[in-house]
Formats: structure tokens, sequence, C-alpha cells
């Protein structure tokens, strides 16, 4: 089957021309585009780490552990349902396939449905899809199937799609990580603002700072000083009932909690006891405050070093 380069398989875009190009009615469309997103929620609270969607030319696939659950091909949708309400087996039984993974442990029926018959038949189905992929991506005493052969494909392009398309949230899998500037990118998109420049990296910043100010103070603190332009490891000082609280604030314009951290700030966070990290996710859209005290970030997060200083041996 033909594939698409890694960076075609991150861009939305190419996801919304693959779409349209396979299902051009606007009415199919979105109802398989909304069957497709359910799937992919659920199949992410099911086994987080065991999903993957795959962009290609002519379609998309979505895997769960080693299952192919539902598809979306030209002029039609593969799929595979727990069971067929007894109501539906007459119309549907033309479009019935052969049984394949003998290695879930359900009943199960493929269906491969041509799209005039999606809006039809499709959200009748609904459930028997859900039921199909909660097998799939667990195994026979109920726990989540770890890791999927199909990783290597994992196509963010589509869960960006989604998101533009219907207004739900960008999903990825767990083990799945895209470059920070790549994420930055998909925000701004996503937020009307186009791509990251320092422009946009601005706005995210002064967004996330008024917001937290709003916030704290809003929560009984009281606001003394900002530092943002002295360099001491953190942004802002507040007093709470007569205590100190140094506060460094990062914001994203994503849904998910990322940052950086400079060399100052992490040292200032293990060893300052009045630090407060205050992270504001999508804060060019809805902003949310996520608070750590110093002493709970290196509990509550993986840091990675994203850059060494490097000079000759002496």
């Amino acid at each position: 089957m033909p594939s698409l380069t890694a960076q075609e398989r991150r861009d939305p875009e190419t996801a919304a021309r693959v779409v349209k190009d396979c299902l051009p009615d606007e009415d199919q469309r979105t109802v398989a585009l909304e069957a497709l997103a359910r799937a992919i929620a659920h199949a992410h609270s099911v086994a987080p780490a065991a999903w993957t969607v795959t962009l290609y030319p002519e379609g998309i696939r979505l895997n769960v552990g080693r299952v192919e659950t539902i598809n979306i091909w030209h002029d039609e949708l593969y799929f595979i349902v727990s069971s067929v309400p007894r109501e539906l087996r007459d119309d549907l039984e033309p479009y019935f396939e052969h049984h394949p993974y003998p290695s879930v442990p359900s009943s199960k029926q493929p269906i491969r449905l041509p799209a005039e018959l999606v809006c039809v038949f499709l959200p009748l189905l609904k459930d028997g899809i859900l039921e199909f992929i909660y097998r799939a991506g667990t195994t026979v005493s109920g726990k989540a199937v770890k890791g999927t052969p199909n990783g290597k494909s994992f196509s963010s392009g589509v869960p960006k799609f989604l998101a533009q398309e219907l207004g739900v949230d960008v999903v990825f899998p767990t083990w799945y990580s895209e470059p920070y500037d790549v994420l930055e990118m998909t925000a701004a998109a996503l937020s009307g603002v186009g791509r990251p420049d320092a422009q946009h990296k601005a706005l995210v910043e002064r967004n996330a700072v008024q917001f937290v100010k709003e916030r704290l103070v809003a929560s009984g603190r009281r606001f003394i000083q900002s530092r943002e332009v002295e360099n001491v490891g953190y942004d802002l000082d507040f007093e709470f009932n007569g205590v100190p609280e140094h506060v460094e604030v990062k914001g994203t314009a994503l849904p998910e909690v990322l940052f950086f951290l400079s060399r100052n700030e992490w040292n200032h966070a293990q060893s300052d006891p009045h630090f407060v990290l205050c992270v504001v996710t999508s804060a060019l859209t809805t902003p949310t405050l996520h608070q750590w005290r110093g002493s709970e970030i290196a509990n509550a997060f993986k840091l990675e070093p994203m850059s060494y200083k490097v000079s000759p041996r002496r």
C-alpha cells in the first residue's frame, strides 16, 4: 500500500484532503469522522498505549493493538462491530465480510459499508464498534493491551484534523511525542493565530501571566511585583497569609502540559521552599491553570535534557 512521508502524516491539511477525496459528500463525511473521533477517544480511554491511526494517500486506518477496527476508504467504510442488532441483520448482510482476528475474545462482524449507507447505518452501529474496540484493547483478564505493531506509521495529522473539523480534543497515544515546535504549530493553527513565531510565543506568555495573576489574586493571594526581566529564577512575587510565594509561569497554546525549564528555574525549584510552578494550558483559547510546589516537580514530571553546552576537554 502506498505511504506518505512523515511530514505529510503530521499535516492536518493532508488528512483533510485525503478524507474529502474518500468521501466527497459532506454529510457522509461528517458522520464517518464523528465515528472515527469516537473510536479514537474510546481506544485511548481503554488502552492509551495500544492504538494508532495511519494516514494513507487513499484513506485512514485505526488500529487497536494488532486489530484494524475502523477504516475510511474511497466511497466506503470498513469496520468491525461486536454484534449486529437483529433488526439490522437482513439489511446489512450483503455487506458482511469474513471473521478475522481469532485472537480477539469476542463475537465480531466485519462490515464493508458503501458511502451512500453511512448516514443510515453507522449511527445505529456505534455501540457495537465501541464494544469491539474495548475487546481489541483489553486482554482476557480485562487489562489494557500494551503497544501496537503499527506505531511507526502513526499519523498525528489525523487527530489534529479531527480537532479542527469537529472541535474534539487532540489525542495522541501515550508513547507518542511530537517535536515541540510541531506541537506549538498545531496549537497555533487550532487557535487561529498562525505559525508559532516570536509574536505568537509572546502572546501565549502574556496571556498566561495575566491569567495566573487573576486566578491567584482571586484565591486570596496578594500580588507584590513582577520579576520577569530580572532573571531571578521565577516571574512573580506573591504573598499568601504572610508567606511569600515565588511564582514561575509557563504558558502553552496546547491543551496538555508541556513546557521548558531553564537551569536557573530548575535550581530555584529544587532549592527555594517558596517556589510555585504555574502552568497555563490552552492559553489562547480556554486557559486552565495547573500548580505545583517546587518540591513536587521531580515526582510530577519526566525531565529530559534538550541541549548541552559543549567545550573542548582540557
